[in-house]
């Protein structure tokens, strides 16, 4: 249990402040975590993310999550404009399929609370002039 812990804790650590302000290019994903069918979110992993821990480490991760492990990018078919950069080249991304439906505010929400990410999603429309 507490190798379980700590490899979460190196998997996740604080979100570094100079990731770029839009997602990645598809052609730089290398994998995929899907969960849209149980928590409406897939991550996304570029080759950064493989750098530290290693591609073996976050696929036996997913899948022991009984996540589907892909070596393509999450996919786009009802996902929620917008992505959660997380630490370490790895974004995830929320939809509004699957047991938890997000709209992007929420997802936005978890991403910089939850997750301790940034939030690249599209920009907010203006409110109501007075």
């Amino acid at each position: 249990m507490v190798v379980a812990v700590a490899a979460a804790a190196l998997a996740r650590p604080c979100f570094a402040a100079d990731t770029a302000g839009s997602p990645p290019d598809p052609a730089s994903i290398k994998a995929s975590c899907s969960h849209v069918k149980s928590l409406s979110t897939c991550t996304d992993y570029t080759a950064d993310a493989f750098s530290v821990l290693g591609e073996d480490f976050h696929k036996s991760g997913c899948t022991a999550a009984n996540g589907v492990w892909a070596a393509q990018p999450c996919p786009t078919a009802k996902a929620v404009a917008g992505a959660c950069a997380l630490a370490n080249g790895r974004f995830e991304r929320y939809y509004t399929d699957g047991n938890i439906p997000y709209k992007a505010d929420a997802a936005a929400k978890d991403c910089t609370g939850l997750n301790s990410g940034k939030w690249l999603g599209a920009p907010k429309p203006a409110g109501p002039k007075k």
